[in-house]
């Protein structure tokens, strides 16, 4: 099997750190060697470079087209679906897969999605509806297609009940949780409260995380200001980086830091030594959790909601494969608040709760798990570009025609 990997990127985030780990454990798992279409710097290609893995190397630059061969399997974020018949080429027998990494990703193909990316999943439904009547089918179809045919994953429960409610389907869509490397060395720390207890937060600090971070930072805050010898480091960059940083200055506790980014590498060794008790959300969470670090998830949200209503939970009490949700209203808000979570920790039985976040990691979101599992489905793959085009998913209505005839044209460079 040819499999070639399209993700290109320049900037660190969850969903190209995956599609590295997919590459660096295809030929291990499968005993062939991936293609990768990325930037000569990078992400994907710096990071299999440095682990001296063998594939073989398409360079992307800004603008540039592809094209694909009969006997080549691609596989991509949903989100570069929106390439094909645009900069990425199939031949009418290429076979396609989709990696579904974000609950509102599919809902982006739609041309006016900005309009309504904060809404719930049932109302941009009636939206899709309303103002696109002929093209919004064509999405539903495209979808339905991808999953008879085996080519669609994706990553929890979350991103299969989002893609349903949000374009009507009753799919019983094929689960592949995200995964990490293996820890080079795993260290249970048994912390008491007599000294610093280190809390983090690491990740894409984006639009729909940084209401959690400050949540998170205030609760901290508040347990500092009880007599808890406390500290929290936010490690990540992202669009809200300077929001949330306005807000923690607030504060005025030293004892909340923020660090920026961090590589791959320098990232495993602070979590190693640096983090008791993690925060966060996605990659991230499983990134402490293979170094058996106690894992509090910490949901994403587009909404505001106050101190007192904002709920945790401990990782290992998600379903199985699930890595955190992006909230849409207040009513799925579900766990305990922070202070009762907090007393767990206070009862001196952090190494359980590590044990269980690693058990939770090494049981579903190991590599060779994960990709096995990937290897399996696309050997079933029976998805090719020629059944995606009936769909008429290039052809768009008059609106969106429009609107993507300026996007393109304003991003034609970017890409």
């Amino acid at each position: 099997m040819k499999l070639v990997i399209y993700c290109p990127g320049t900037k660190v985030g969850g969903t190209n750190t995956l599609f590295a780990r997919c590459a660096e454990y295809w030929e291990k798992v499968t005993g062939y060697k991936p293609v990768v279409i990325d930037f000569e710097d990078g992400i994907i290609k710096n990071y299999l470079t440095e682990k001296n893995v063998d594939f073989d190397f398409r360079e992307h630059t800004k603008g540039k087209l592809h094209f694909f061969e009969s006997d080549e399997l691609v596989i991509m974020p949903v989100l570069s679906g929106r390439m094909l018949g645009y900069k990425l080429f199939p031949k009418k027998d290429t076979r396609i897969a989709f990696w579904v990494t974000h609950p509102h990703d599919p809902f982006k193909w739609l041309p006016t999605f900005q309009l309504v990316k904060k809404w719930r999943a049932k109302h941009k439904f009636y939206f899709g509806m309303t103002l696109h009547p002929h093209y919004f089918p064509k999405l539903r179809q495209l979808f339905e297609k991808s999953n008879k045919y085996n080519g669609l994953y994706v990553m929890d429960s979350d991103c299969s009940d989002s893609l349903n409610k949000t374009f009507g389907l009753e799919l019983k869509n094929k689960i592949l949780p995200v995964f990490t490397d293996h820890p080079e060395a795993t260290l249970i720390k048994n912390k008491k409260l007599s000294k610093e207890l280190k809390f983090c937060w690491i990740g894409r600090v984006a639009d729909f995380k940084w209401r959690s971070i400050v949540i998170l930072a205030k609760e901290i805050d508040n347990l500092k200001l009880q007599g808890v010898n406390i500290s929290f480091d936010i490690v990540g960059d992202g669009c809200e980086f300077l929001h949330v940083k306005k807000e923690v200055e607030k504060l005025q506790n030293p004892n909340i830091r923020m660090l920026g980014t961090l590589s791959l590498d320098e990232l495993n060794l602070f979590i190693k030594k640096e983090v008791d008790i993690f925060c966060g959300h996605g990659i991230a969470l499983l990134e402490a959790a293979k170094h058996k670090v106690p894992c509090i998830v910490a949901n994403g949200t587009y909404f505001d909601f106050d101190l007192n209503e904002m709920n945790f939970n401990w990782f290992y009490e998600l379903e199985k494969g699930d890595v955190g949700k992006i909230l849409s209203n207040k009513k799925e808000i579900a766990g305990v608040p922070f202070s009762e979570l907090f007393k767990g920790v206070d009862s001196g039985n952090l190494i359980e709760k590590a044990e269980n976040s690693y058990s939770r990691w090494k049981e579903c979101h190991s590599p060779e798990v994960v990709v096995k599992n990937l290897y399996g489905n696309l050997l079933t793959n029976k998805l090719i570009y020629e059944e995606l085009t009936k769909t008429g998913f290039l052809k768009f209505d008059l609106i969106g025609l429009i609107i993507m005839k300026f996007k393109r044209y304003i991003t034609r460079e970017k890409y």
